[in-house]
């Protein structure tokens, strides 16, 4: 075979070599575009990953911290309610002035004069008093003779004087005596008025 057939044999088998490498050769890089896709969807993939790995793991740390936080409030609530429970009670006391006032009941004495005598049940004035009293000695109300009798004789006692009680057996009435010296008055209690007798009788103690 002459030079110039080896030649174009040559030739011959480079063009078909060629012409039978390029489908390989697109196939080859087609392939490459594909796995570098799938490389890149990876990458997308695992960077998702990663990030949702990291939001976890803070939201962890995040929670971890408050349940640390309210353990030790927790704890600390609890150090107090043990302490109290412990705690012996206390017993304040509120010193509160309340005015008290007490009786005082003198020494009683008789009446050392008519005129002491007058001008005390002048001026005492039972708690049922009313005008009517001045004029009408057997006035029937609320309080009857006996009553006055007894305000008469409690009041005296009250201001260290002595008065007693006097049944009238004419009248069926009560009224009131006082002894002042040997001399004894007589006190009606619903007008005030003061007699040396009863019934026109004097009466004399000795």
């Amino acid at each position: 075979m002459d030079r110039k057939n080896v030649g174009a044999l040559g030739i011959g088998i480079g063009v078909g070599l060629s012409l039978a490498l390029i489908p390989l050769a697109i196939q080859t890089t087609q392939a490459h575009k594909r796995e570098m896709i799938l490389y890149e969807d990876y990458l997308a993939q695992k960077a998702l990953y990663e990030e949702a790995l990291a939001n976890w793991r803070n939201s962890e740390n995040v929670h971890f911290y408050y349940q640390q936080m309210v353990n030790a409030v927790t704890n600390q609530l609890q150090q107090h309610i043990t302490a109290l429970e412990n705690k012996p009670p206390v017993i304040e006391y509120v010193e509160v002035k309340v005015p008290v006032n007490i009786p005082y009941y003198p020494k009683l004495t008789y009446f050392d004069s008519l005129e002491e005598l007058t001008e005390w049940v002048t001026n005492w004035q039972p708690e049922n008093w009313t005008e009517e009293n001045e004029t009408h000695v057997y006035h029937i109300g609320a309080w009857d003779c006996d009553d006055y009798s007894v305000a008469l004789v409690r009041d005296a006692a009250l201001a260290g004087k002595i008065i007693g009680f006097v049944l009238d057996p004419v009248w069926g009435h009560m009224l009131n005596g006082a002894i002042i010296g040997n001399d004894y008055y007589f006190v009606e209690p619903k007008t005030k008025v003061i007699a040396d007798t009863l019934n026109g009788v004097h009466w004399i103690v000795d």
